[in-house]
């Protein structure tokens, strides 16, 4: 049964090609084309694709797609170790706040950048750009009343050109576009300048969850060892298929 529901709004919904998706809509190739099962020394084993918790991971929650094809253009000067990073559509700096000509301005589309000094350096990976990058979301979202939603870089995928600032927001409340921070992977430009994210490729996952009040205890418990050994036993060790048959639940992200 089917009690809650996400929203995704926008005035120019019937303008903009990606809708949201479900992620089951668009779960990783290498996932979809591994085998099941895999014979290794003459014994059969299964792939990580018989791992539930793996098969939750990429058919849970939804997907904001991209709305338009991004090219980023990096462009390096070696004699002043310094280089430009353009972006195709252009990018719109924050400060600024430059209209396009196609209506993208109005329609939240785009990205914009931040001074690099809103960010810790620290939140920099060794292999990205350090620059403060941040994508517009054409979609404002709307969660029932005491929930909440996790936004978060696509998992478990092929691509890693990019990486959100994952964060939360509770969008139950808060009534306006939720854009997403990020860094971009970098890359040698003597090979190539130009980097594509292609429209309707994932740009952000986004998982609901209920707010709940928590707290935490340590529990020491002399027996633990012998309860794994039952378990394991009378579970997980009896077939491939234990977990999902006796163990795992059901998600359903309509």
């Amino acid at each position: 049964m089917l009690n809650n529901e996400i929203k995704f709004i926008s005035q120019f919904a019937d303008l903009i090609e990606e809708h949201p998706v479900p992620i089951k809509k668009v779960v990783p190739n290498w996932y979809k084309e591994l085998t099941n099962h895999i014979y290794s020394s003459k014994i059969l084993h299964a792939t990580v694709k018989q791992c539930q918790p793996v098969l939750d991971s990429v058919t849970m929650g939804y997907a904001i797609l991209s709305p338009v094809d991004f090219m980023f253009i990096k462009t390096t000067d070696p004699k002043e170790n310094t280089f430009q990073l353009d972006v195709i559509p252009s990018i719109r700096n924050s400060e600024t706040s430059a209209a396009d000509d196609d209506g993208m301005n109005k329609m939240n589309v785009g990205i914009t950048d931040h001074a690099n000094e809103q960010i810790s350096k620290s939140m920099v990976y060794p292999n990205e750009i350090p620059m403060a990058l941040k994508f517009l979301n054409p979609w404002m979202i709307k969660t029932p009343p005491g929930y909440s939603c996790l936004f978060t870089s696509p998992f478990n995928t092929e691509k890693r050109d990019f990486r959100l600032v994952t964060g939360i927001v509770d969008t139950d409340i808060y009534e306006n576009y939720v854009n997403f921070p990020f860094f971009l992977t970098d890359w040698d430009s003597s090979k190539g300048q130009k980097k594509m994210l292609k429209k309707g490729e994932p740009i952000c996952l986004v998982f609901p969850f209920k707010r709940d009040n928590w707290k935490m205890n340590i529990v020491k418990d002399d027996s633990l060892a012998e309860k794994v050994q039952i378990f394991n036993f009378k579970t997980i060790s009896s077939s491939f298929q234990a977990y999902k048959n006796k163990i795992w639940k059901k998600k359903n992200y309509k």
